[in-house]
C-alpha cells in the first residue's frame, strides 16, 4: 500500500520538533565533513607545497610531529648508513640534524606570536634544502651567539627591519638574513 505524498509532508509539520532535530542533525554532519575533508586538503597543499621528492623527515616513533622527536646522535648516524640517503661527493651522507623549538615572541602589535625555531648546522642544512636563498642581509654566522635568518612571510609579517632584536624565551636574537625557499 502507498502513502499519499501529502501524508508525509503533514506529518513534517505535526512533529516540528523531531523533523527539526533530523535537519539540524543533518545540517552538523555535512558541515563537520565539509571542515574535515577542508582541513585535509590544506595540510596535503601544506606539504605538497613545502616537501621536496628528495627530501625526507625522520622523527622518533612517540613523537607526533617534528617539535616533540628527539632523536640521538647514534639514531641520526644509523640514518646516515640507510641506501636510499643520498651520499655526497666525499661519500658522507647528505642529512641534517635539525633540532626544531617553538617560542613565543613579541610581534609589531604587542601580541604575542608562536613561532618556530630551526637550529642547524649551517653547511649540513644547506645541502639538504638546497632551494634555501638569502634575499636580504646574509646567513647567520655559526660561532656569533643568536643570530638568526627569517623566511620571507615571517620578515614581512613581524614587520621587522634586517638589525633588529627581539626577545624569545628569555635570550635577544638578532635578524641577520631574510631567506625564501622557493616560494614555500
Amino acid at each position: 500500500m502507498k502513502i499519499p505524498f501529502m501524508y508525509i509532508v503533514r506529518s513534517l509539520f505535526q512533529r516540528k520538533a523531531s523533523t527539526l532535530m533530523t535537519i539540524g542533525s543533518f545540517t552538523l554532519v555535512v558541515v563537520a565533513l565539509m571542515a574535515l575533508l577542508s582541513m585535509i586538503e590544506g595540510v596535503n597543499e601544506t606539504l605538497i607545497s613545502s616537501g621536496a621528492a628528495n627530501r625526507m623527515f625522520v622523527i622518533n616513533e612517540n613523537a607526533t610531529n617534528e617539535n616533540q622527536s628527539r632523536l640521538s646522535p647514534k639514531e641520526v648516524g644509523t640514518i646516515g648508513t640507510y641506501s636510499e640517503i643520498k651520499l655526497d661527493e666525499m661519500a658522507n651522507p647528505i642529512i641534517s640534524p635539525e633540532i626544531v623549538k617553538t617560542a613565543y615572541i613579541d610581534g609589531p602589535t604587542g601580541t604575542r606570536l608562536q613561532a618556530n625555531f630551526r637550529g642547524v648546522d649551517l653547511i649540513k642544512a644547506l645541502k639538504v634544502h638546497d632551494g634555501v636563498k638569502i634575499i636580504m642581509g646574509r646567513f647567520f654566522h655559526p660561532d656569533v651567539p643568536n643570530e638568526v635568518i627569517v623566511g620571507k612571510s615571517i620578515y614581512n609579517g613581524l614587520d621587522a627591519d634586517l638589525g633588529e632584536k627581539f626577545k624569545a624565551q628569555r635570550s635577544q636574537w638578532t635578524i641577520v638574513g631574510v631567506f625564501e625557499d622557493g616560494g614555500s
